[in-house]
Protein backbone atom coordinates (compact mmCIF):
# COMPACT_ATOMS: atom_id res chain seq x y z
CA UNK A 1 0.00 0.00 0.00
CA UNK A 2 1.03 3.23 -0.75
CA UNK A 3 0.00 6.72 0.31
CA UNK A 4 -0.09 9.51 -1.57
CA UNK A 5 -1.34 13.39 -0.73
CA UNK A 6 -4.37 12.55 -2.39
CA UNK A 7 -5.11 8.50 -0.94
CA UNK A 8 -3.51 5.64 -1.17
CA UNK A 9 -2.63 3.19 -3.77
CA UNK A 10 -2.93 -0.64 -3.15
CA UNK A 11 -1.30 -3.44 -5.51
CA UNK A 12 -1.73 -6.89 -5.43
CA UNK A 13 1.43 -8.13 -7.35
CA UNK A 14 -0.02 -12.20 -7.43
CA UNK A 15 -2.91 -10.99 -9.81
CA UNK A 16 -1.54 -7.44 -10.93
CA UNK A 17 -4.53 -5.70 -9.87
CA UNK A 18 -4.52 -1.98 -8.11
CA UNK A 19 -6.96 -0.17 -6.49
CA UNK A 20 -7.19 3.75 -6.04
CA UNK A 21 -8.55 5.27 -2.73
CA UNK A 22 -8.92 8.29 -2.34
CA UNK A 23 -8.71 9.82 1.36
CA UNK A 24 -8.41 13.56 2.77
CA UNK A 25 -9.35 16.96 1.50
CA UNK A 26 -7.73 16.53 -1.86
CA UNK A 27 -8.91 13.34 -2.69
CA UNK A 28 -10.41 14.09 -5.94
CA UNK A 29 -9.52 11.42 -8.46
CA UNK A 30 -11.29 13.18 -11.36
CA UNK A 31 -7.72 13.92 -13.07
CA UNK A 32 -7.02 9.71 -13.23
CA UNK A 33 -7.22 8.75 -16.58
CA UNK A 34 -7.78 4.62 -16.29
CA UNK A 35 -5.03 3.04 -19.34
CA UNK A 36 -6.76 1.42 -22.21
CA UNK A 37 -6.59 -2.53 -22.39
CA UNK A 38 -3.99 -1.90 -25.37
CA UNK A 39 -1.83 0.07 -22.99
CA UNK A 40 -1.60 -2.70 -20.34
CA UNK A 41 1.45 -4.84 -20.30
CA UNK A 42 0.09 -8.48 -21.29
CA UNK A 43 0.98 -10.85 -18.25
CA UNK A 44 4.69 -12.02 -18.20
CA UNK A 45 5.79 -15.72 -17.14
CA UNK A 46 7.12 -16.33 -13.94
CA UNK A 47 9.78 -13.95 -12.88
CA UNK A 48 12.29 -16.16 -12.05
CA UNK A 49 11.69 -18.07 -15.42
CA UNK A 50 11.78 -15.01 -17.23
CA UNK A 51 15.12 -13.81 -15.48
CA UNK A 52 16.89 -16.94 -16.27
CA UNK A 53 15.56 -16.49 -20.02
CA UNK A 54 16.97 -13.32 -20.27
CA UNK A 55 20.10 -14.36 -19.09
CA UNK A 56 20.66 -17.64 -21.46
CA UNK A 57 19.42 -15.22 -24.19
CA UNK A 58 20.92 -11.32 -24.10
CA UNK A 59 18.77 -10.05 -26.72
CA UNK A 60 15.58 -10.89 -24.59
CA UNK A 61 14.63 -8.48 -21.78
CA UNK A 62 12.58 -8.91 -18.67
CA UNK A 63 9.91 -7.36 -18.13
CA UNK A 64 12.09 -5.97 -14.43
CA UNK A 65 14.54 -4.98 -16.90
CA UNK A 66 18.25 -3.85 -14.98
CA UNK A 67 18.76 -0.96 -16.92
CA UNK A 68 15.57 0.80 -16.51
CA UNK A 69 15.56 -0.55 -12.53
CA UNK A 70 19.35 1.04 -11.95
CA UNK A 71 19.02 4.10 -13.62
CA UNK A 72 15.70 4.38 -11.17
CA UNK A 73 17.97 3.84 -8.37
CA UNK A 74 20.37 6.33 -9.15
CA UNK A 75 18.21 8.93 -9.24
CA UNK A 76 16.31 8.23 -6.46
CA UNK A 77 19.77 7.70 -4.38
CA UNK A 78 20.57 11.28 -5.69
CA UNK A 79 17.65 12.67 -4.60
CA UNK A 80 18.79 11.52 -0.97
CA UNK A 81 22.00 12.92 -1.35
CA UNK A 82 20.01 16.37 -2.50
CA UNK A 83 18.05 16.14 0.36
CA UNK A 84 21.15 15.63 2.77
CA UNK A 85 23.06 18.87 1.55
CA UNK A 86 20.08 20.61 1.55
CA UNK A 87 20.44 21.89 -2.09
CA UNK A 88 19.83 20.76 -5.73
CA UNK A 89 22.80 19.24 -7.28
CA UNK A 90 23.94 18.77 -10.55
CA UNK A 91 25.07 15.00 -11.29
CA UNK A 92 27.22 14.20 -14.73
CA UNK A 93 26.22 10.28 -15.26
CA UNK A 94 29.45 10.10 -17.17
CA UNK A 95 32.19 10.70 -14.22
CA UNK A 96 29.70 9.90 -11.54
CA UNK A 97 30.23 12.69 -9.76
CA UNK A 98 28.25 15.31 -8.73
CA UNK A 99 29.76 18.66 -10.45
CA UNK A 100 28.27 21.33 -8.26
CA UNK A 101 29.16 20.77 -4.45
CA UNK A 102 31.93 18.49 -2.87
CA UNK A 103 29.88 17.05 0.03
CA UNK A 104 27.19 15.62 -2.57
CA UNK A 105 30.25 14.66 -3.94
CA UNK A 106 31.96 12.91 -0.64
CA UNK A 107 28.26 11.05 0.05
CA UNK A 108 28.76 9.02 -3.74
CA UNK A 109 31.16 6.81 -1.48
CA UNK A 110 32.85 5.91 1.31
CA UNK A 111 36.47 4.73 2.44
CA UNK A 112 36.17 0.52 3.12
CA UNK A 113 38.44 -0.75 6.15
CA UNK A 114 41.50 -2.16 5.12
CA UNK A 115 41.58 -5.66 4.11
CA UNK A 116 37.82 -4.51 2.40
CA UNK A 117 37.59 -3.05 -0.91
CA UNK A 118 35.87 -3.13 -3.98
CA UNK A 119 37.94 -3.09 -7.10
CA UNK A 120 35.12 -3.27 -9.92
Amino acid sequence: MYKGSRGFLIGNYRDGSRLLLPSGDNADLTYFARRTSEAVLPPRAHFVKEWIEACKDPSRKTSCDFERHGNMREQNLLGLVAYRVGKTITYDGNLGQVTNSSLANELLSKPYRRGWSLDG
